[in-house]
């Protein structure tokens, strides 16, 4: 697979991953000084209350693999390409920066082996499992704080995951339409956010609508 080849997308709408790692560091120390503040992260503290614990299943992590790609050497091992917008990203949509590859990125970012690679996976993976979390136990309707936790199976949950891992803020959409009772095909709108099924990121979109959905696990999401 050629590096201009690869169907995915790793960047995150208009957030980087720095900025979403350093929301989720100071998430519990953090003190929300307006009602904007709170409605914009719909996260907050634990209020003695348990919060939700979603963790994507092996099934899940095996079909977000396969949605974000990789590129592979002559030897098997992973190396850094640049994605769908033209950013540097190794591994399984792992974006290294936001700009293309140079000589300089690809020597700081030697080769990976399927597990140095599924590692840096599951820890990016781990962000985004607590972003699920945090916002289905907590929500702050005018402003109030209140309890409100958004009950999931396992594999709606493992949809809204790989949906979060892409895309947080179409994520949050989604959410909050579950939460307003909104039909499925209302729902299914928001999702695709107006994807054809003919481009990459839309087939990307259908595997994850086809999971959440009827619970199915696509082998093949690209063909």
């Amino acid at each position: 697979m050629l590096p201009g080849e690869v169907k995915r997308t790793s960047a995150i709408d208009d957030e980087s991953e720095k900025d979403m790692r350093s929301q989720l560091r100071s998430m519990e120390s953090r003190n929300f000084s307006t009602d904007e503040d709170m409605s914009s992260f719909q996260m907050g503290e634990n209020m003695d209350e348990e919060k939700t614990s979603y963790a994507m299943s092996e099934n899940g992590k095996t079909l977000l693999k396969k949605l974000e790609g990789c590129v592979k050497n002559e030897e098997g091992l992973l190396v850094p390409y640049n994605d769908s917008n033209n950013f540097a990203t190794k591994g399984y949509g792992i974006l290294i920066c936001k700009s293309p590859l140079t000589d300089e990125i690809i020597a700081a970012n030697p080769p990976q082996t399927e597990e140095q690679a599924t590692s840096d996976f599951e820890n990016k993976l781990a962000d985004f499992e607590s972003i699920l979390n945090n916002r289905a136990t907590y929500t702050y309707p005018n402003g109030v704080q209140t309890v409100d936790k958004l009950l999931l199976s396992e594999t709606e949950a493992d949809a809204i995951i790989s949906l979060t891992y892409n895309s947080p803020k179409t994520a949050k959409k989604v959410m909050d339409a579950i939460r307003n009772d909104k039909t499925q095909n209302e729902l299914k709108t928001i999702w695709m956010d107006g994807n054809s099924t003919d481009s990459g990121l839309g087939k990307r979109r259908a595997a994850e609508w086809k999971l959440y959905s009827e619970g199915t696990y696509e082998e093949n999401p690209y063909d």
